[in-house]
């Protein structure tokens, strides 16, 4: 018979819950607060939208696959079908298109609601499982994060809807758990049910919720065999209608192949294998470098999440507190959560969503890691008493653990700051002297045991400064402290947010990535005929703004296959534009310009802008141009 500890309440304010199952925690007036502020943030959201007359990014091809969804009831565009990308984001723009209109401003406008509504449950989910301010933190936090406002507000992915169907889901799987009526328990499970198979259509990533139920109900039989039938009673048959959903969608496979190219538009599986997917021709991945990939995910992982935990930058290197020290605080905080009681099903998701992501072979973006990001906070919050908790119950293990880590960072941060110009690397100089005692402190445990002071500071009652005494009331120190250091960080925010607001309210599309390729792909639509083929790297954007067929410009650097491919394609015109960030490599150029000196003959400029030029496929010799061109008048 497993043991609890029970936790007082005073003054409406908790202890964080460490040991035993989630207590019933009653709403009371700081939930409500906690609320009204993310309502409050979701708001603003909802008004700053980026106000651009038409979609400016590349994230329209959602909007166009709902758009022929809705118009020719069918899924894809481009005369293409899409079988990569699961329908359920491209189905609520459908919907909201019949609804509330189908323009850039009322489909964008919903995201925040997604985020504001998803952060909501989050908050109510975590207030059970370690109180109040954890959960308060880690919601806020997101919520105030100038990098989440930017991809909120100007920015249209299946993140936002997903984060609020995952943590639904989460949530109803807590409420089924203990649900004590026939009637509750087939509400609830249906409810979960359909949750599940929305967020696998929303996200293919949503097999994490899978996963981790099942994760969840398997560890069981090791801690209480009775318990684990009675969860796979209960559970079981609820993941049959998400298991069918992605047994219907996952064998489609990919898109149709335009190119002899490995990876994308190929099906996730195949663009898994690649050793990166922005360059292909990298070729297949081996086992030396899957550690490198989850390695580099990881550091982007704990950057992201450092720059929503925090309003200064932060230095992204292996070394850097703001790196290891998240991970390592973040992990302690998930280990801590699965050691008791066996996890609970927000535990196993959350592991098994990272592990997806750290297997991408993609460059890392905010919007993977954004579902993720209440429940990172969440654990990186709670990493902070386990790792107290572990220091105090076994230091030599530990240390044993530390040594050989501190050395190595010390030494990385240490090389770093000495090539950084004076006056530079203060946060890789604060790392290293970090570093430097924290390996000290480990060797002298190592060798002698705990240090004096350490013993001392563990063997001090620190329940004599839980509360202070104002007007009269008994105050929780550590909450009131831990709010106000909140409130320091969302405050340190707002001018972030006030300038990002004043952006979105009147953008300056000259820095946008893809300026280039709309202006491009307008040229297009006003010198050609409807049936010109054209193409280009970015699909979805030169679609739009063209409503011409686009052929994907593929990173190939081999002249012949590009040719022989634009031939075979019917291509009568390629946009080519000269990149500050190419997200495909070699880019345009690079793979460009090689056809133009093997093959000068075979094509002809017909535009040119600051940062593109536009070129005609001319014939074989004895054919006939296959598109009419119209050239401006000088």
């Amino acid at each position: 018979m497993r043991s609890y500890t029970s936790h007082p309440r005073i003054a409406g304010t908790e202890q964080p819950l460490l040991e035993g199952e989630p207590s019933p925690l009653p709403f009371g007036r700081a939930d409500f607060f906690v609320i009204a502020l993310l309502l409050l943030f979701g708001i603003r959201q909802f008004f700053l939208y980026e106000h651009t007359n038409d979609f400016v990014h590349e994230d329209v091809g959602y909007y166009e696959n709902a758009r022929s969804l809705v118009e020719h009831h069918t899924y894809g565009f481009n005369h293409t079908s899409e079988r990569v990308q699961p329908p359920g984001l491209p189905l609520i723009i459908g919907v909201l298109c019949l609804t509330t209109g189908c323009s850039h401003a009322a489909v964008l406008r919903n995201m925040p609601v997604f985020l504001t509504l998803g952060l909501i449950v989050a908050y109510v989910l975590l207030r059970q499982e370690r109180g109040r301010l954890v959960a308060a933190s880690s919601c806020l936090l997101v919520a105030s994060a100038p990098e989440i406002f930017v991809l909120v507000t100007r920015w249209i992915f299946p993140a936002f809807p997903y984060l609020l169907t995952s943590m639904l889901a989460l949530w109803v799987t807590t409420k089924l758990e203990h649900a004590d009526t026939r009637r509750a328990r087939f509400w609830l499970s249906l409810l979960l049910s359909v949750l599940l198979a929305a967020s696998v259509l929303i996200q293919s990533s949503g097999m994490a919720l899978l996963i981790g139920l099942v994760a969840w109900m398997a560890v069981a039989f090791f801690a209480d065999p009775g318990i684990a039938r009675s969860r796979l009673k209960t559970f079981l048959p609820v993941l049959i209608l998400p298991l069918i959903v992605l047994a219907f969608w996952m064998p489609r496979g990919g898109n149709s192949k335009e190119w002899p190219l490995s990876g994308y538009p190929g099906s996730y599986l195949t663009q898994l294998r690649l050793k990166s997917g922005n360059y292909p021709e990298l070729g297949q991945a081996s086992f030396l470098d899957i550690p490198r990939r989850v390695s580099e995910n990881a550091r982007s992982h704990a950057s992201f999440l450092s720059e929503v935990l925090s309003p200064i930058w932060i230095d992204t290197s292996w070394s850097s507190l703001g790196i290891s020290g998240v991970i390592l605080l973040t992990f302690a905080g998930l280990c801590y959560s699965i050691s008791q009681r066996g996890g609970r099903p927000h535990d196993w998701y959350f592991l098994a969503y990272e592990s997806i992501y750290l297997l991408w072979p993609w460059t890392t973006e905010g919007r993977f890691f954004l579902p993720a990001f209440p429940l990172a906070a969440f654990y990186f919050f709670s990493g902070l008493p386990a790792s107290w908790r572990l220091l105090r119950s076994c230091a030599r293990a530990v240390s044993v653990v530390a040594l050989p880590l501190s050395l190595l960072f010390g030494f990385y941060s240490f090389d770093r700051a000495a090539r950084v110009p004076p006056g530079h690397g203060l946060q890789l100089k604060v790392s290293f002297c970090f570093w430097v005692l924290t390996g000290l402190g480990a060797l002298w445990t190592i060798w002698r045991g705990s240090p004096p002071f350490w013993r001392r500071l563990s063997a001090v009652s620190w329940s004599r400064f839980q509360y202070i005494r104002l007007a009269g009331k008994s105050l929780p120190l550590p909450q009131m402290g831990g709010s106000l250091f909140l409130a320091i960080l969302i405050l340190l925010t707002i001018p972030h947010l006030i300038k990002f607001g004043r952006q979105n309210l009147h953008p300056n599309l000259k820095g946008n990535t893809l300026a280039a390729d709309m202006e491009a792909a307008s040229w297009i639509r006003s010198h050609t005929e409807a049936s010109a083929i054209i193409m280009a790297r970015h699909v979805p954007i030169s679609f739009h703004y063209s409503q011409r067929r686009v052929v994907w410009f593929p990173p190939i650097s081999n002249p012949q296959v590009l040719m022989e491919g634009i031939r075979r394609n019917g291509v009568q015109f390629v946009i080519v534009v000269n990149r500050v960030y190419s997200y495909y490599l070699p880019p345009d150029e690079e793979c460009f310009n090689p056809v133009l000196q093997v093959y000068p003959g075979s094509l002809r400029l017909v535009a040119q802008g600051s940062r593109f030029r536009i070129y005609q496929v001319v014939p074989p010799l004895g054919g006939v141009l296959p598109s009419r061109v119209t050239l401006p008048k000088s």
